[in-house]
């Protein structure tokens, strides 16, 4: 399959003569045979036409977001509610795109679609970048003849997977911040002023408190050896990162570990929930039979234990259990969620009542987003302060001997 994400290139062409007087440019294209087809509808004829690869900074513009699939899904359900069809929808956002991966992506879609393929399939095969749960709910939409209310389903969807991102990243980044600077500091003090004291320390040839030898020999350490400190911390790193993406054991541990977290721990049970009740809202909107919108929630939940309880929800309810009660014997969902799908089973409005429950812990995500920082400035700050206020002492305890010495 070919993925614009991955594939496309910039080409470099140059012409003999043309009407517009151009004699050399780029354009963007998957293949050098693509890139020839937009040369010649542009009445361009060449002489050269080579790849001009991209750079790195270029290769990081070029690429295909999340958000910009928010932003298309969002264009597209506005354009189709306003009568347009899917290939003129495209056509226009194509020519309007500034992104080339974009441009590039819309162009493959609609070709596909003008020459017989269904949207569903133009979506799946243009590009990795739209996810399973995507392509279901156009399929969804498509055969139901409700493509213009599927694509409104799916904006809303996506904006609000979009909002609990930015919202998680929001609790996690400026900690992440505020440590990362502290550790940063704690080395510069270690490698740059610390050995200054030391050269003093030398010159009065006094006995050094243990605490200031402790620090001392931090400083000679992170000195002599922080290319090989920084290598393995790398190592480590990438190793625990690996570990935990491909191998279940360590992604259970991992999991167990972060959702044991004060805090940290239940924002992101609640996360994963979320998207959870979400994805079943969305795909029993667009008529999805209720067995895949579980496999579809199980899909997207990003923690084990809701993607195993999620595995015997759908064993229970294709033997006939209604939902809400093989949710309750799974024993790993909150009472509010299996009473709202109690109701919404018994008054066949299950997709309003999911909703409902992702939207009542959305509320508790922000409240719990918003105190989460002033909850952690106070400690950061705290922690800055034992760090150099400890530095600090480790230094002048020696001063403060020698000056009662001579005194």
């Amino acid at each position: 399959m070919t993925d614009p994400i991955n594939a496309i290139k910039r080409w470099r062409w140059i012409n003999r003569n043309t009407a517009s007087g151009k004699r050399r440019g780029y354009l963007w294209a998957t293949t050098q045979e693509e890139a020839f087809a937009q040369l010649r509808q542009q009445h361009i004829i060449i002489t050269h036409l080579y790849p001009a690869p991209l750079n790195t900074l270029e290769k990081i513009r070029s690429r295909i977001t999340q958000q910009d699939i928010t932003h298309l899904t969002r264009q597209l359900a506005t354009m189709l509610s306003a009568g347009l069809t899917i290939p003129d929808a495209l056509s226009l956002l194509s020519s309007q795109s500034k992104k080339p991966a974009m441009q590039v992506l819309l162009r493959n879609i609609h070709h596909q679609i003008t020459h017989g393929s269904s949207v569903a399939e133009s979506f799946e095969s243009a590009t990795s970048a739209f996810q399973t749960i995507y392509i279901r709910l156009i399929r969804a939409g498509e055969t139901s003849g409700q493509l213009d209310k599927t694509f409104e389903q799916l904006a809303r969807y996506q904006e609000r997977k979009e909002h609990i991102r930015a919202k998680s990243v929001k609790a996690a980044i400026y900690p992440c911040i505020v440590m990362i600077s502290a550790i940063l500091l704690t080395c510069l003090m270690l490698t740059t002023i610390i050995p200054k004291f030391e050269l003093m320390f030398r010159q009065f040839d006094a006995s050094l408190p243990w605490f200031t030898c402790l620090v001392l020999s931090l400083s000679h350490q992170l000195q002599n050896h922080i290319c090989l400190l920084l290598i393995i911390t790398l190592l480590i790193i990438t190793s625990l990162r690996l570990l935990c993406r491909h191998v279940a054991i360590c992604r259970l541990m991992a999991e167990k570990f972060i959702t044991g977290l004060p805090v940290f721990g239940k924002l992101f049970t609640e996360t994963a929930l979320i998207r959870s009740c979400r994805t079943l809202a969305s795909c029993y909107h667009c008529g999805i039979p209720v067995l895949e919108c579980i496999q579809n929630a199980q899909h997207v939940a990003g923690l084990i234990c809701y993607e195993h309880a999620f595995a015997r929800v759908i064993q229970q309810v294709s033997g006939g259990t209604p939902l809400y009660t093989a949710l309750r014997q799974t024993q790993s969902f909150p009472e509010l969620m299996i009473q709202m799908v109690m109701v919404g089973e018994e008054s066949d409005n299950l997709d309003n009542m999911l909703g409902r429950v992702a939207d009542h812990y959305e509320s508790r995500i922000d409240q719990m987003v918003d105190h989460l920082g002033q909850l952690t400035e106070p400690l950061i700050i705290l922690l800055l302060g034992v760090i150099v206020g400890g530095l600090i002492i480790a230094m002048y305890l020696p001063l403060f001997n020698l000056m009662a010495v001579v005194g």
